[in-house]
Formats: structure tokens, sequence, C-alpha cells
């Protein structure tokens, strides 16, 4: 498949059904647009979602606020892998709680009647 031809996983028609256009050149321009646009929002989509980890992680704050320096995409998934396991650690210890806090409420209505 050469660079202009149009990719086996768009149907003949897509995305330039709703364009009508017959001249292969502007066909093959329209394609590399689609496509770099498609491309774009993807690294796009990316980068957004290291952002939002950075907000939402407290240990992916900013390594120096006097240096501006940011911290690594590789750093900051680490961090977040780190945060998820320190959440399911403490999910699980508030889970023995309320199990015990269950067993607790169970036994005191037993001593009640």
């Amino acid at each position: 498949m050469s660079v202009f031809e149009q990719p086996s996983f768009l149907s003949s028609d897509f995305p330039f059904v709703c364009l009508s256009v017959t001249d292969v050149r502007e066909r093959e321009v329209l394609l590399l647009v689609f496509l770099f646009v498609d491309s774009f929002l993807s690294r796009f989509d990316v980068k957004r979602g290291y952002e939002t980890l950075q907000l939402l992680v407290p240990t992916c704050q900013m390594v120096d606020a006097a240096s501006s320096q940011k911290i690594s995409k590789a750093s900051i998934l680490q961090r977040s892998v780190d945060y998820i396991q320190q959440l399911a650690r403490e999910k699980q210890v508030k889970q023995q709680e309320v199990d015990s806090l269950k067993k607790e409420v169970m036994a005191l209505q037993i001593l009640k009647k």
C-alpha cells in the first residue's frame, strides 16, 4: 500500500462520502489530512491523560517549584501505580474495619436479646 492509498480498514467511501471528491489527488491530500488530524488527536489525548494523572495523583506534583522542573512521563506512571496500590491497601484496611464493626454490631444485637 502506498502512502496515498486508502487504508483497508476504511470503507471505500469513508471519509470521502460527504465530500464527493472525484479528483484522485484531492482524495490523496484529504486522506493525508485526515490521518494527520487523527494522529494529532491521539497524541493530544495521551498528553491530556498524563496531565490528568499528574493532577489526580498527589505525589506527581512538580519536583521543585522554584526550578519549575517537570517530572518524566515514566515517573508519572510509576507514581500513579504506587498511588493506586496504596489506595488498594487503604481500602483493604477499611474493609477489615467495616467487617470488624459488623461483627461487633451482631454481637451487641445478640447480647441485647
